[in-house]
């Protein structure tokens, strides 16, 4: 019946809003600067390690290859949108499927963090990256909402 995907009929009649999974990832990152602003919440201290790496999550009863877990997708969408806002590949207002909305899988994860999620934990130069961005919220909002703040969502 449709010959369109209903998030590419929505973004023809509404071109100004997110699909879902644009929405899910600008809560994820809201979330993230939220944690990197506050060293001493609780959130932060399970998230990050003493030196500011992502914990691993690890035990002796697990089996099979590594999983991507939320910690690891935000920080690379974070670090995605901060090296294409810093390259200058900003999107226009209706520019909805602009490279700087990608979402964050296992293989964005992969290219950030290395090839083996296990070894790629370190993410200390990541963390010294979006520090700075993070501490200033209205610079986090432009990298959160790029343009002109929050126009692409109603959250």
């Amino acid at each position: 019946m449709f010959k369109r995907f209903p998030s590419q009929l929505a973004s023809v009649h509404a071109p100004r809003l997110l699909i879902p999974s644009q929405r899910i990832s600008v809560q994820r990152l809201r979330y993230l600067g939220h944690i990197l602003r506050h060293f001493d919440s609780l959130e932060h201290k399970i998230s990050f390690n003493t030196s500011h790496s992502l914990r691993a999550i690890s035990s002796p009863f697990r089996i099979g290859r590594p999983r991507v877990h939320s910690p690891e997708i935000a920080m690379s969408e974070a670090h995605h949108r901060f090296l294409q806002l810093h390259n200058g590949h900003s999107p226009s207002n209706q520019e909805v499927h602009h490279p700087l909305y990608e979402i964050a899988t296992t293989a964005t994860v992969q290219r950030y963090f290395g090839p083996s999620l296990i070894d790629g934990q370190n993410t200390t130069t990541i963390w010294n990256a979006l520090l700075p961005v993070a501490s200033n919220r209205y610079d986090w909002d432009q990298l959160v909402f790029p343009g002109n703040g929050r126009v692409h969502s109603n959250c």
